[in-house]
């Protein structure tokens, strides 16, 4: 209907014809809109063209035929369907072939009369777009194929990573459960008697067993996450408390390092709905940042105070070498490491935070 005012200005005596070819080839649109595109949708595409290529062909034979002003409208059709519809070289053919025999049998169903010479001149640009559009839908679906090998590929690779976790995740497990069972036994005085420092740097031991232990088991959070199962199971707890923990596991590397380990403000925070497991993981890795960076006779700091609004801030803080202003960005990238020359001697991964 857009090209009406078109016909109005250049065809005024069929005006009144090409408006109802325009208003009945919207009708048969709206009928393949609303019945079958959802439905059908391969048949819906190919009848809206065939509609469109239809009233084309009529306005095109009211205009004076395949020698007329308006015999190069099917090439806007032609040209569109590669870009707008995903179709197949023999769907596009199909429909190129119908149209452009529909427009070489003009002449017998009208009353034009042109010579040979024009007639196959105006025919040659219609026949070469159609051709363009075959070509064309022939390379994209090629390249919608390839694409979709491309994410099977992925989602194979997606099976086998997710594999390759819960693998991990058991050889992992069973020689550290192995490796805990004789602390447990030392604990429990089946060895004999030991001293408290001795009994203080077993528990530690044990704990720390226990949270590595429970990482093994978060690596199947990976996928969880990836397949947007994983949830949070907030719980009311004593936020402070829960901290004050983490904090004193971390304190035999603190001692052996040589670093001091200071607690502000934990005993003060009220207790808070939270999920324990996400805050552990958080305050594991910042601790464990800090006591990586930071050296002899530094000092590292976990303070907390309750927000106004409810909630609380909680901030580790410590003397080690830092982070570059222009890194701060990318803190929270996966494998992202700071590059610099007094960092470079630590191992790590960058996928704590």
């Amino acid at each position: 209907s857009a090209f009406a005012p078109l016909d109005w200005f250049a065809f005024r005596e069929d005006f009144a014809w090409m408006l109802a070819v325009r208003l009945a080839c919207n009708a048969a649109m709206a009928c393949v809109w609303l019945f079958g595109a959802r439905r059908w949708p391969v048949a819906a595409a190919v009848s809206g063209c065939i509609s469109i290529g239809g009233m084309l062909l009529a306005v095109i034979a009211a205009a004076g035929g395949v020698t007329g002003p308006y015999s190069p409208g099917l090439m806007l059709l032609f040209l569109g369907m590669p870009v707008l519809l995903p179709f197949s070289a023999r769907q596009a053919g199909g429909i190129v072939a119908q149209l452009l025999a529909g427009l070489a049998r003009l002449p017998l169903v009208s009353a034009e009369d042109p010579t040979l010479r024009a007639y196959l001149f105006h025919m040659t640009f219609p026949a070469a777009a159609g051709v363009e559009s075959v070509l064309a839908c022939a390379l994209l679906d090629r390249l919608r194929f390839v694409d979709f090998q491309r994410r099977r590929a992925l989602e194979r690779l997606d099976e086998d990573k997710s594999r390759f976790t819960a693998n991990v995740h058991h050889e992992l497990r069973t020689p550290l459960t192995l490796m805990l069972a004789p602390i447990e036994a030392m604990l429990s005085g089946e060895f004999g008697a030991l001293s408290e420092l001795q009994q203080s740097y077993l528990a530690t031991m044990r704990t720390n067993g226990l949270r590595l232990l429970k990482l093994i088991n978060n690596l199947l959070d990976l996928a969880k996450i990836e397949g947007g199962k994983l949830r949070i199971a907030r719980q009311r707890v004593s936020l402070g408390g829960l901290v004050e923990g983490l904090v004193a596991g971390a304190r035999p590397l603190a001692e052996h390092k040589g670093v001091e380990l200071r607690t502000r403000g934990l005993a003060e925070l009220p207790p808070l709905c939270v999920d324990p497991d996400a805050i552990e993981k958080v305050v594991v890795n910042l601790l464990g940042n800090a006591l990586k960076f930071t050296g002899e006779g530094g000092s590292i700091e976990t303070a907390a105070a309750p927000l106004p609004g409810g909630g609380a801030r909680l901030t580790v803080a410590d003397t080690g070498c830092g982070i570059p202003p222009e890194e701060l960005e990318r803190i929270f990238d996966r494998l992202a490491q700071v590059d610099a020359s007094n960092t470079r001697r630590y191992e790590g991964t960058g996928i704590g935070l």
